[in-house]
């Protein structure tokens, strides 16, 4: 939950830096914050110190990770959505490899550090390797202008679509492993990782707006089957492959964003969805205490519903 709210802090600061001062400088700050604050985990003394550490984790991880899809944007004229894809669908990779890292380095201070520092070197080493899209001597908009003309929609209908992928895909990434408690983690992230580099290839294809509907109906059927017959093996693996257009809205809301905005407006379109994506696992464990099944379910279908309606508008 605190990394969310670090990055819904994180991503509107560091994302403005970037429209300012430029990308490499944005995500360079972006990536020492996130891994020196995982490194300073492993000598935590508190309940404390981890809370604080894990609020800076958010506040870069998160804003590195918005700040790339405007990179995208800058970068490439065509397979925008396949490469953003396979880049937010390395939060599903993420998970695998924590769990094979985890079965070599079992004690959690170390493995803090490793991570901490495999993560410092790998993001340096590849920010370094990116050209730098904006020129600092450009115009620069102020940050009321998302909310001014043509972009007020963009703001407020991206703000909606990104709220419901984040309450979407979270609750069920987060809980649905403890659901089935049969070891198909590691397959079920091997799907979501699918899912978003499928939905992404397809969003370059076809309309975006009409990939995340085709998704989120996807999802809402999905969620309706939950909710009658349970989670099992198969309506997880149905669940997951739902979450495949929270893949390439990053891209999308990017490419709405005139340039010297978009990491701003991209980053301000994922506030709330980064707030509702912490707290909404405790949300449904704490709603449906009584049958967390169903509460993933109704959570899913209500967000399906919430991303369909607001892409008609947008």
């Amino acid at each position: 939950t605190l990394s969310f709210l670090g990055g819904a802090v994180g991503g509107v600061f560091l994302g403005r830096i970037a429209d300012i001062r430029g990308r490499k400088l944005a995500l360079l700050l972006s990536a020492l914050i996130f891994s020196t604050s995982v490194i300073l985990t492993s000598k935590i003394s508190s309940i404390y110190e981890l809370y604080a550490c894990w609020f800076t984790v958010g506040f870069g991880a998160n804003a590195e990770n918005g700040i790339s899809y405007a990179v995208v944007v800058e970068l490439l004229k065509k397979s925008r959505g396949i490469v953003g894809g396979v880049i937010q669908g390395l939060y599903f990779i993420g998970m695998i490899l924590d769990v094979i890292t985890l079965s070599f380095v079992s004690f959690w201070r170390a493995y803090m550090a490793v991570v901490g520092a495999l993560s410092l070197v790998v993001s340096v080493l590849g920010i370094m390797l990116i050209p730098e899209t904006v020129s600092t001597k450009s115009e620069t908009h102020k940050l009321h202008e998302i909310f001014k003309g043509t972009l007020l929609p963009i703001t407020l209908l991206g703000t909606i679509i990104v709220a419901a992928a984040f309450m979407y895909t979270i609750p069920i990434a987060t809980l649905i492993p403890s659901v089935l408690r049969s070891g198909n983690v590691i397959a079920l992230d091997a799907v979501g990782f699918i899912s978003f580099a499928a939905a992404g290839f397809i969003s370059d294809r076809i309309n975006r707006l009409k990939s995340i509907m085709a998704f989120a109906a996807l999802g809402a059927v999905s969620s309706i089957i939950s909710i009658a017959f349970g989670i099992g093996l198969v309506q997880a693996i149905l669940l997951y492959t739902g979450t495949g257009y929270f893949s390439f809205i990053g891209v999308m809301i990017s490419e709405l964003y005139p340039i010297r905005l978009r990491g701003t407006g991209s980053n301000f379109a994922f506030i709330i969805g980064r707030i509702l994506g912490g707290i909404g696992p405790s949300i449904v464990a704490l709603a449906f205490a009584g049958n967390l099944q169903v509460g993933i379910g109704t959570f899913a279908l209500g967000s399906s519903f919430m991303a369909i309606i607001s892409s008609i508008f947008l």
